[in-house]
């Protein structure tokens, strides 16, 4: 057999099919150059060898090359990173308008969440463990306003809250807590007026707070059989008393007049069990006898329901549910063995709500509230993206030409695609640091309002959330502007596009920029609704009638020194109202133990022998209602002389009154009993109109008023009307007080409409907030229409010219222009319409006095955006009417 033969023979038993031919090629070609030069023995001996090796060679599991194929996929996605990163040399213009564009819809999305982050995420400063404790809450049927979503919860006798700690074996911890500032010194100085609370039962151990130095109150501490004149302060308040750092555990304040020791402080940032408390120093509830004057009695009276803030830490194994139904249980028991509370016990319904963040009176407000604002936040950064994205597009179509000779020198789409892509994500990222700017600088704009009597607002917390946060929007915004003009970049034809210059567009890309502005315009028509009767509701409220007149009326908040059951404590009362009606300017003034639309004091009260309910109750001066300018249940003004104005008679509001008696009429004259303030029977001598508080103006006050002159309590507000209110007047009322109390904390003075305000902030907020979201979405809208309508006229150059050229006249051009900027709005503006019907039935749970489809909002807000919508389209419809055709078609 030859050589050449029986090679081709082995070849076609050991090669594998693939290849064989070229394999089997070079062996015969090496074979016959061999056998020439070194012979035929030397020639097989190669031949076989290489042939081996081949075989063994191809037939070996080839190893996947995914070093090297890493290593090149690693290095051209640096590259095309790096290519990416000119573009800021490269196009400088284009990127500030597209990062300015993006940060608008960035910043307003990271300033939402950091209020989020505030309210609901971080857990109370000072907690151990938050998310294994909560707080209990007792509700009934009217607990919840339908306009403000505002818990009220209700509270439970002394009594009742020692039966549900020992008989709750499911809760590790029960406490409760109040609020009753008191006036702190330490020695002769002046003394301040804190902010604090009262504790029973296992408050400390509940919340899990250890103290900072010292120790906290347990529940032995604040027993009814313990040594109430104890209390625990905040380290912030021990650096004001004793200095920074300073020691103060053992040592004596001085409250109330009454000499207190310090047992404990507590950690810095603690200021109680919610986030909205400003509590700096803690004390026993059977202090209140001591401190504030409360008299024993009453701290165990059945109809003194004073725990309604509660806090627990339940066991481990315990579910919320079982929780709940166990409470509940407790409280049938408890209804079951005491006639006259039984409806009361049993209509109320335990709620527990876990983690110490958002109170339960808030909570589900906060998630409302926030929930609202991230959508509003969303339609804006779509309004923004859009536009980015129509930059994109813009932005490709005059890059044609270049990406056609990339095309042409190799680069494949998707390369292309990932690049513009890459390009995306540099402005997404510069985009959201800016947009933590724009954040800072939404809080600095509003870092005087407050969000559910939080100051959210106070100080821009920067930390891991906030920064994952903007990742995260990144991410999500290259995404939403970038990928479709991404993925566009490079599907063209190629010749065409060689030959062209690079400006002109397919029609699918002209028809997706023109829904895109179509859209713009009705995601920012749908917001500008929602402001619009966000703005109309807030006025409303301003313009509720709460049934009292407190315009040009200012309020001087007073705390009286020593023992304030004495006559000397009253007399100085007096002598107060008559300095304040004797200043310049000054036409009256009265007393009453809260401002007008203060809650005031809630206790229970009923007709003799018949289940009491739960009412407000009022001290006031004979005055006050002349003051106020309140009106009986008939229209008629009020006028209480002050020989009448004594103890055992009363006034009810109109709600009360026709809910005890049916009717206002049977009321006057009739004895009513109560033990709220030590009276056991009160006789009801006038009926009020309708009282309302703004917190809450679409329920009806259920109050009872008392005579002022009766026992009074350690503080008490001077009200008085000046004719105006300046602040000289108010300047002047506060050193009336400041003389007469020498040793006491120098008076709060202020405007008593201050409250409207302080009670309407969030809906005068939110309200804002809405407002400010829509302009910028509208702007944003405005924007792109200029944008897509400039570049469409841009494109047509050769048609306006031909069109001039035949003779159209400015009316044809003007025409054409319109018929395509209308046909946008008009998409855009219905679209929008039944967008903004949409957003309003969700906001009809915020609005007041005014209907979620008010025909005069819609239209209100269509003919502005026509405005908005002509100024838009001014500019390019000058420009098509400026067309030169002679130039055009040259040209050509």
């Amino acid at each position: 057999m030859s050589g050449p033969a029986w090679l081709s023979w082995l070849a076609d038993r050991l090669l594998p099919l693939a290849g064989r031919e070229f394999i089997l090629g070079d062996l015969l070609e090496l074979h016959h150059r061999r056998q020439e030069e070194k012979g035929a023995a030397y020639a097989t001996y190669c031949a076989l060898r290489d042939l081996v090796g081949s075989a063994v060679n191809a037939r070996r599991a080839p190893e996947p090359p995914m070093r090297p194929k890493r290593r090149e996929s690693l290095w051209s996605g640096l590259h095309d990173l790096r290519a990416a990163s000119r573009m800021f040399a490269r196009e400088p213009g284009f990127v500030l308008v597209t990062v300015l564009t993006l940060s608008l819809g960035a910043g307003a999305a990271i300033a939402v969440f950091s209020m989020a982050n505030t309210l609901a995420l971080r857990p109370v400063p000072g907690v151990i463990d938050p998310h294994r404790g909560g707080y209990l809450t007792l509700l009934d049927a009217d607990g919840v306003s339908s306009t403000s979503g505002f818990v009220d919860p209700k509270g439970l006798a002394t009594l009742d809250f020692d039966r549900l700690r020992e008989e709750a074996t499911l809760l590790e911890h029960v406490g409760s807590f109040g609020n009753s500032p008191v006036n702190v010194s330490v020695g002769g100085e002046r003394p301040r007026s804190v902010s604090a609370g009262s504790v029973y039962g296992a408050f400390f151990e509940a919340l899990g707070t250890r103290p900072l130095e010292g120790r906290v109150l347990t529940a032995a501490d604040v027993g009814f059989d313990a040594d109430p004149l104890v209390v625990v302060i905040a380290a912030e308040l021990r650096d004001e008393l004793f200095g920074p750092g300073g020691a103060a555990v053992g040592r004596t304040l001085i409250a109330n007049g009454v000499p207190v020791e310090v047992v404990g402080v507590t950690p810095y940032g603690f200021r109680g069990a919610l986030r909205r408390s400003t509590h700096q120093l803690w004390y026993p509830y059977p202090a209140l006898v001591e401190l504030i004057g409360f008299g024993r009695e009453r701290l165990l009276d059945r109809y003194s329901t004073m725990h309604d803030e509660l806090v627990v830490r339940p066991r481990p194994d315990a579910t919320p549910d079982a929780i709940e139904a166990q409470v509940a249980g407790v409280l049938n028991g408890i209804a079951n063995e005491y006639e006259l509370d039984r409806d009361y016990l049993r209509g109320l319904t335990p709620r527990l709500f876990m983690g110490f963040t958002t109170g339960p009176g808030w909570r589900g407000r906060a998630v409302k509230l926030l929930s609202l604002l991230a959508g509003a936040v969303m339609l804006v950064l779509i309004v923004t993206c859009a536009n980015a994205a129509n930059l994109m597009l813009f932005r490709n179509a005059r890059w044609r030409g270049r990406t056609a000779v990339r095309r042409a020198l190799g680069a494949s789409t998707g390369r292309i695609a990932r690049t513009r892509l890459f390009e995306c994500l540099i402005l997404a990222l510069a985009a959201c640091g800016s947009g933590v700017l724009v954040a800072h600088g939404v809080y600095r704009a509003f870092r005087t309002h407050d969000i559910l009597r939080v100051p959210v607002f106070e100080t821009f917390v920067f930390d891991g959330r906030i920064v994952a946060f903007a990742l995260a929007l990144s991410g999500g915004t290259t995404l939403l502007f970038g990928l479709l003009p991404a993925l566009w970049a490079g599907r063209f034809s190629l010749a065409p596009a060689l030959k062209a210059s690079g400006g002109k567009e397919t029609r699918s890309r002209a028809r997706l920029r023109w829904w895109m502005a179509a859209g713009q315009i009705a995601l920012s028509l749908t917001l500008l609704i929602g402001g619009v009767l966000l703005t109309r509701s807030t006025h409303n409220l301003f313009s509720v009638d709460t049934g009292m007149r407190v315009a040009e009326v200012g309020e001087v908040y007073v705390e009286f020194p020593g023992d304030q059951h004495t006559e000397a404590s009253e007399a100085l009362g007096h002598h107060m109202l008559e300095s304040l009606r004797a200043l310049p300017g000054v036409s009256g003034a009265a007393a009453a133990l809260y401002g007008p639309h203060g809650p005031g004091m809630y206790g229970r009260a009923g007709l003799p022998g018949q289940d009491p309910v739960e009412a407000e109750f009022q001290t006031v001066t004979a005055g006050y209602f002349e003051l106020l300018g309140v009106k009986d249940w008939k229209g008629d003004p009020i006028v209480v002389e002050p020989e009448e104005w004594r103890t055992g008679v009363a006034l009810l509001s109109e709600s009360l009154a026709t809910r005890l008696f049916g009717d206002a009429d049977r009321a006057i004259g009739q004895k009513l009993s109560t033990r709220m303030l030590g009276e056991e029977d009160v006789q009801i001598v006038g009926v009020t109109g309708a009282l309302r508080r703004p917190s809450r103006p679409d329920v009806d006050r259920d109050a009872i008023f008392i005579p002022w002159d009766g026992p009074i309590f350690s503080h008490a507000s001077l009200l008085y009307r000046g004719r105006p209110l300046t602040d000289q007047l108010v300047s002047e009322a506060s050193a009336v007080a400041a003389e007469a109390l020498p040793l006491m904390p120098i008076p709060t003075t202020g405007a008593a409409s201050d409250d409207m305000d302080a009670y309407h902030a969030e809906s005068r907020l939110l309200g804002r907030l809405v407002a400010m979201l829509s302009g910028l979405a509208t702007g944003m809208a405005a924007i792109g229409l200029y944008g897509v309508t400039s570049f469409a006229i841009a494109g047509r150059q050769r048609e306006l010219g031909i069109r001039v050229a035949m003779g159209a006249g400015r009316t044809s051009i003007v025409g054409l222009v319109s018929r395509f900027c209308g046909s946008i709005v008009v998409v855009g503006v219905v679209s929008g319409l039944l967008g903004g019907a949409l957003f309003s039935m969700v906001l009809r749970s915020r609005l007041f006095g005014i209907a979620p489809f008010d025909a005069s909002a819609y239209l209100g807000t269509c003919l502005a955006f026509a405005v908005v919508a002509v100024l838009a389209c001014w500019a390019p419809t000058r420009r098509a009417l400026a067309v030169d055709p002679v130039r055009v078609l040259g040209a050509e």
